[in-house]
């Protein structure tokens, strides 16, 4: 409104301008020249008079304006800073709210991971057993052995169990890194106490042979082992690109290992268990997850597809089918590498 008023005045100040320009009208005749004179006289009274005021109205408009319109900006810069701090006020609290829900989100991960690590611990608890049946030939060894493991829940978290000799020593190690034995192969037994880790948790994993045979697995990731005379053994557990999951011994220097990778290799195991690897292997391209030797061409094994074949002495076998007749899943036997009197373990 004020710009409309200041235009209007504008406009009456530019028409006051004219009378000059009248004065040199080329039409000054003589018939015109009074009537010329009396406008040039009015003229003259009005821009006397008149000419001030408006000059002064019009700078009072202008200042108006101008204060309007710089009131008008500060306003307007405001509201836009006003804006600017409402937009970074909810982005601040959309990037808080972003952090909560990412902080929830990951305490929501975080226990769903825990509970499926406790889900996969209980099923690998379970799915090599948590109960068991045994008979050592050796009485100190399996007090021994009854007091590590007297209860179905003491058993529960053993990871490894190996039998050495006639079934006078054993080897077990825990799910927590811990491991004990008694009665290990000799050689392996003077290589623990002259190296000083004749303590607990030093051995991970200790296979002992029918004379003497060894192979451990140390807490520091070495690999030991002695005993054996067979030249194709040594190279094997000296190759570096080649990762142990299993190894047994058997009487009359046998052995068989069982790698990481599927492959598997073996000397002077029964008969029936090559035939066995091989079939699986032609016809389910599988090898076995767990194997064992003992006495007499006993041997048990066990396939990652849950199969199982073996060749168990009387006592162990009518043990083990008396299990299985009663709804029983058997995860694991182990029968002592040699000896005339049977020793053994059933997994189930």
């Amino acid at each position: 409104m004020l710009r409309t008023e200041l235009r209007e005045l504008d406009n009456a100040m530019a028409h006051m301008q004219v009378g000059p320009i009248i004065s040199l009208c080329p039409l000054q005749t003589r018939c015109f020249r009074p009537f010329l004179l009396s406008l040039m006289v009015s003229w003259t009274w009005r821009a006397f008079y008149d000419w001030p005021k408006m000059q002064e109205s019009r700078g009072i408009l202008v200042g108006h304006l101008h204060a309007v319109e710089g009131a008008a900006r500060a306003a307007a810069a405001e509201g836009a800073k006003a804006a600017a701090d409402m937009a970074a006020a909810h982005a601040a609290a959309a990037a808080v709210a972003d952090m909560a829900a990412a902080q929830a989100a990951a305490r929501i991960a975080a226990a769903e991971g825990r509970q499926q690590e406790a889900a996969a611990k209980q099923l690998r608890v379970e799915s090599r057993g948590t109960n068991y049946w045994y008979t050592l030939a050796n009485d100190d060894a399996s007090a021994e052995f009854k007091k590590r493991c007297g209860t179905h829940q003491s058993f529960a978290s053993v990871k490894h169990i190996t039998f050495s000799g006639a079934g006078d020593g054993f080897f077990l190690s825990r799910d927590n890194g811990r491991s004990y034995w008694t009665r290990l192969p000799t050689g392996l037994t003077n290589s623990l106490l002259e190296e000083g880790r004749n303590i607990q948790g030093e051995l991970r994993y200790a296979v002992g042979g029918a004379n003497g045979e060894y192979y451990a697995e140390m807490s520091g990731g070495e690999v030991w082992w002695g005993g054996v005379v067979n030249d194709r053994f040594n190279v094997l557990v000296r190759d570096k690109n080649r990762t142990i999951s299993r190894v047994a011994f058997g009487p009359d220097e046998s052995w068989i290992i069982v790698f990481a990778n599927g492959k598997i290799e073996w000397h002077g195991i029964p008969q029936g268990m090559v035939d066995a690897i091989r079939g699986a292997i032609r016809d389910h391209h599988i090898v076995p997850t767990e194997v064992s030797l003992g006495a007499n061409e006993s041997y048990y094994m066990k396939f990652a597809d849950g199969r199982y074949e073996y060749h168990l002495q009387l006592a162990c076998r009518t043990k083990y089918e008396r299990l299985t007749q009663d709804g029983h899943s058997v995860t694991n036997v182990i029968p002592s590498p040699g000896g005339s009197v049977s020793s053994w373990l059933i997994r189930y």
